[in-house]
């Protein structure tokens, strides 16, 4: 059940990713509590039915990525980042991933979630230059956490998150 949940997040359904990702950790050792939650998202699926990934043709070609991550939030105490990014409206690239070193703020996991959709839209960028596709402007970034704008807009202020400094620098880079 697990992996169809899978294949279908990865292929459509952007919006099931977490979920199931959340829920695959646990095929070796699942409770009814699991089965519940499985039965949840294909009940879901079934009243989103209508619902998947459309491209419209007539839509300019900007790039827009969504960072966000969820922090401290497994029992190990390490963060989910997540990240979606459209070009011309279409979502074409979505990643749900847990975070391989534990975050001691929610500044750092937006941070390691940041830096992770800069490298997606900066090969992004890269692909459609290979392929003499240009997109229209220049790609956005989106984050939700305003400790990390404030941070980018206003760099003096780094000096108590000293232990980010290469990724926050990678982000500020970008976000200029």
């Amino acid at each position: 059940m697990i992996g169809r949940l899978l294949w279908v997040a990865r292929c459509c359904r952007p919006d099931i990713l977490f979920a199931t990702c959340l829920l695959a950790r646990y095929t070796s050792c699942y409770s009814n509590a699991h089965i519940t939650a499985i039965k949840r998202i294909y009940r879901y699926l079934n009243s989103t039915e209508k619902q998947g990934l459309t491209f419209d043709g007539n839509m300019e070609w900007n790039i827009t990525a969504y960072s966000d991550a969820d922090y401290a939030s497994q029992f190990d105490c390490k963060s989910i980042s997540g990240s979606l990014t459209t070009l011309g409206g279409a979502s074409i690239m979505f990643q749900s991933k847990k975070q391989s070193a534990v975050s001691i703020s929610t500044m750092e996991a937006e941070t390691y979630g940041a830096a992770n959709t800069v490298q997606d839209v900066l090969w992004l960028d890269q692909f459609l230059d290979v392929m003499n596709v240009s997109a229209i402007g220049i790609p956005h970034i989106m984050i939700d956490n305003q400790a990390l704008i404030m941070h980018l807009d206003n760099p003096t202020h780094l000096s108590r998150a000293k232990h980010i400094d290469i990724r926050y620098h990678f982000v500020r880079d970008y976000y200029k």
